[in-house]
């Protein structure tokens, strides 16, 4: 564990262009197109998570556009990861997996990159990449893909002799039951699964900690559907930390699109405002005021770009001074601590960023420690992740 003591209150990329080159195929037994292009995909509920809106943008400096690298590395950065190509030398598809062989392996998880080798499954001679939407079984995935003069694609693959993946990288995945639709606190790129009151898809649920059970006071408690009683807010898109006050007030942390993350701060049956329909539209406003009822406005947002919250933390004690009851917000893609400070209110007055806590990459998790210090926990991979404690002077 690292001790950081005396808080206080851009890196340049190298224009180097990379291309990764691959086409289309024609669907066979082993694998099937699911829809095609933006809108196509869009109007049958498969989302692009925001690419076509910024596929004019190089993303791990790769050629922009239509290409399955620019769209992979996109995702990538949108999951939190640094704007920065995580190797050295060639951006080809068919070097992820050489460049990155210490993560990737045989294993599909949701999140993770399917990788194909020059002239495998239906690659070109630079190979391709793809991302993994969901995990069927060990045999059979569902990925998102955009090809290089050609569009994107959702597209279903079995496992067999040709078009299986010749591995996965795991840059930033995550780990979920085989499902069609896994369950998971935010939206699973469904559209209609933030505002949908029987899913458990873009809500903050709230529960007995002992017993599971829905808890007693939730606005839904009584409904017919019991996934609807675990329901505590809704109209969410992907919250990555939630934080108490001392009021006991409940706030969250969420990944916004390619727009507008947001700090909220949660009532009881409150609606955020996330509903990209038709299909998954991600260019729809992350609080839509024009939506049916009231929508609960986000305390503090982003813009854009986003900057990859991770988990939050209030902070308490006298020592803290001018900090004492901030918000301590981590930041995986913009790599510091944001320390907020709302009033009474829950109105936005000033927003610290500490220099000392820009020195370590990304950063996943703040929490309350020993003696209200923070533990501060990064997330660089490759064995270079450490334990930060951090206190005032």
């Amino acid at each position: 564990m690292t001790r950081i003591r005396g808080l206080i209150g851009v890196s340049l990329a190298a224009f180097l262009v990379a291309v990764g080159l691959s086409f289309a195929p024609p669907a066979t037994a082993e694998q099937v197109a699911l829809c095609d292009g933006y809108a196509g995909c869009a109007d049958k509920g498969y989302g692009n998570r925001g690419y076509r809106a910024n596929n004019d943008r190089m993303w791990w400096r790769m050629y922009t556009g239509h290409n399955c690298t620019n769209y992979v590395a996109y995702r990538m950065v949108q999951s939190g990861m640094s704007s920065e190509r995580p190797w050295d030398g060639s951006g080809n598809a068919s070097n992820w997996g050489h460049a990155m062989s210490r993560i990737t392996d045989d294993t599909p998880m949701v999140g993770s990159v399917a990788w194909w080798d020059s002239h495998q499954g239906y690659a070109g001679s630079n190979g391709h990449v793809a991302y993994v939407e969901k995990v069927v079984s060990k045999r059979e995935i569902i990925v998102s893909e955009d090809f290089w003069g050609g569009d994107f694609h959702w597209r279903r693959i079995t496992k067999g002799d040709r078009y299986w993946p010749n591995g996965f990288i795991h840059f930033n995945d995550r780990e979920v039951e085989a499902t069609e639709q896994p369950t998971i606190t935010g939206d699973a790129a469904v559209g209609t699964n933030p505002r949908d009151l029987t899913s458990l898809g873009g809500k903050v649920l709230r529960l007995d900690r002992r017993t599971g059970d829905p808890w007693p006071r939730n606005p839904f408690v009584k409904a017919g559907n019991k996934k609807q009683r675990y329901v505590f807010t809704y109209g969410h898109r992907n919250v990555q930390g939630l934080a108490q006050r001392a009021d006991g007030s409940l706030w969250s942390v969420e990944h916004g699109s390619y727009r507008d993350d947001e700090v909220n701060k949660l009532v009881k049956g409150g609606d955020y405002g996330w509903h990209p329909v038709p299909g998954y539209d991600e260019s729809v406003p992350m609080t839509d005021q024009s939506l049916p009822g009231k929508q609960r406005k986000a305390r503090w947002s982003s813009g854009d770009p986003t900057v990859a919250p991770g988990g939050a933390s209030f902070v308490v004690g006298k020592k803290w001074g001018a900090l004492r009851g901030t918000l301590a917000v981590a930041v995986l893609k913009d790599q510091r601590v944001l320390f907020m400070k709302f009033d009474d209110r829950g109105r936005l007055k000033r927003v610290r960023t500490p220099d000392a806590l820009r020195e370590h990459g990304r950063i996943r998790q703040v929490v309350d420690g020993p003696g209200h210090d923070l533990l501060v926990l990064t997330d660089n991979g490759d064995g270079q992740d450490e334990i930060l404690r951090v206190s005032p002077r």
